[in-house]
């Protein structure tokens, strides 16, 4: 059967720049972090925080899919927002 009218949109990812301050949260915890590498498109980010965050140490790589950041390893959501 063809559907018509528009296609649902997918969330863009957010923007973000080397250096700035993040919030990280996972697992019903959360950790205060810094973007140390970030594409231009935002579909991928390296963030670095003081701590261990559900299995990473210091460290952590994020992917961009289907609307939400995930870890590299775990293929688990992240969510990732700017600090207050």
């Amino acid at each position: 059967m063809l559907m018509r009218g528009k296609a649902p949109q997918k969330r863009q990812a957010p923007t973000w720049g080397v250096g700035e301050k993040v919030v990280l949260k996972m697992d019903n915890r959360r950790e205060l972090a810094q973007v140390i590498l970030a594409t231009r498109n935002g579909r991928s980010l390296a963030v670095e925080f003081d701590g261990f965050l559900a299995g990473y140490l210091n460290r952590m790589c994020l992917l961009w899919h289907d609307g939400a950041y995930h870890d590299l390893i775990g293929d688990r959501v992240v969510t990732v927002r700017k600090t207050p």
